[in-house]
């Protein structure tokens, strides 16, 4: 399948998802993401048009983000503080995004498998994290970030 073809079906999810997806050409060391807070917008990066394989999970593992944040599972993971200030204070909300990021997006993946599968048995979803490199990376990003954030709290 050529890369047109790839795009358009990934469009065609996004519409029926009520999600509009955003193809970019610039590099970047994740596959794809969202927005914070956000139900709206699916980004990915053209680099991972290699395979259908690949494309399609990363949308339906983007999409399973867009899912936590209609279904509030996951919520100081997947929403910004602004939108969760009146429920818990700074620190908690860092706290809670520490302790439970690696485990959001590991939720996302087997829910993103499902729906996977749900799609099209023939496509060998992706786990984007099982391997140690994309387990390090997170930490090394992801949770690095958070625990930099608390520690200026502190200061």
């Amino acid at each position: 399948m050529n890369n047109k073809k790839l795009i358009s079906e990934i469009r065609g999810l996004g519409k029926l998802h009520n999600v509009k997806v955003i193809f970019f050409n610039e590099d970047r060391d994740c596959a794809g993401h969202i927005d914070t807070g956000s139900d709206k917008y699916i980004y990915i990066w053209k680099k991972y048009l290699y395979s259908r394989h690949s494309i399609v999970s990363t949308f339906f593992h983007e999409l399973g983000h867009i899912h936590c944040i209609r279904t509030n599972r996951w919520r100081a993971y997947h929403l910004n503080y602004k939108d969760m200030k009146n429920e818990i204070t700074i620190e908690e909300f860092y706290k809670k995004n520490l302790y439970t990021g690696l485990k959001a997006e590991r939720w996302v993946d087997k829910w993103a498998k499902n729906m996977v599968n749900k799609y099209d048995r023939n496509i060998k979803y992706i786990d984007g994290y099982k391997s140690e490199v994309n387990i390090n990376w997170f930490r090394n990003t992801t949770t690095n970030t958070i625990k930099k954030l608390l520690n200026n709290l502190k200061k």
